[in-house]
């Protein structure tokens, strides 16, 4: 099981300090990033634009014009979790700007035909996309979130082990463990990740359920020592 440190952050400055606290005990990190319409609030690079024309941030036309990377680019690998209304409209722009993984949330899309294109562009860069769904939305998307899987189309499905997605320190939705058991007895073979809710007192039911990865944010980031909070969890698995 491998621990993915979460950053949900409105500033790129905090991006840079927080991918700093975890580079030396990370290889990977997860950046969630809001547009404030899809869920409430906003992150980088949508609160630093008035109007959700990320193209015009300041970060974004350096990373498309590639006189910058990504913070550590050369030392950890980055996925993006677009919790954003149609993420599509904008694929060539996260696309371009250094992730090794996209991560799409169904109900953010018109339709499933529009994702599988999505997918597709996406793969044209060598760039994994990974679903990500609540307990609720699994059961509606079930049979397509099977194919994907099935088809090798995706690399993961990762299941949002809270209710309301697009913030930190949430509580953690019990429902998920049976949901994962059900997922992992009928398909040992896919990759299963969870992301929301989970710290030091219900980590142990997700190692329980043998998950392949578990992103984790506020439970590392937000007391104590960054750097202790983040082995504790490594030194679990």
């Amino acid at each position: 099981m491998n621990i993915i440190p979460a950053i949900l952050e409105a500033s790129y400055q905090e991006i840079e300090n927080k991918i700093e606290s975890v580079l030396h005990d990370t290889e990977r990190v997860h950046i969630d990033i809001c547009d404030g319409l899809f869920v409430s609030r906003k992150t980088w690079p949508y609160s630093a634009v008035s109007n959700n024309r990320i193209d015009e941030n300041f970060q974004i036309k350096k990373l498309l014009s590639e006189d910058m990377g990504l913070p550590n680019w050369d030392h950890v690998n980055y996925e993006f979790d677009l919790m954003v209304q149609n993420p599509d409209i904008q694929k060539d722009i996260w696309a371009r700007i250094g992730a090794n993984t996209l991560i799409i949330h169904p109900t953010s899309f018109k339709d499933e035909s529009v994702i599988l294109d999505f997918i597709k562009e996406i793969d044209s860069y060598m760039i994994d996309v990974i679903v990500a769904v609540t307990y609720d939305e699994y059961f509606k998307y079930e049979e397509f979130i099977k194919d994907l899987l099935i088809k090798k189309s995706i690399k993961a499905l990762q299941i949002m082990t809270i209710k309301t997605i697009g913030s930190q320190g949430q509580k953690f939705d019990d429902r998920c463990i049976a949901l994962i058991e059900k997922i992992k007895t009928e398909n040992p073979d896919f990759i299963i990740r969870v992301d929301g809710g989970i710290n030091t007192d219900n980590v142990k039911k997700i190692l329980d359920v043998k998950v392949d990865e578990v992103i984790i944010g506020s439970a590392i980031f937000n007391s104590g020592n960054t750097r202790e909070n983040l082995n504790y969890f490594n030194d679990l698995c």
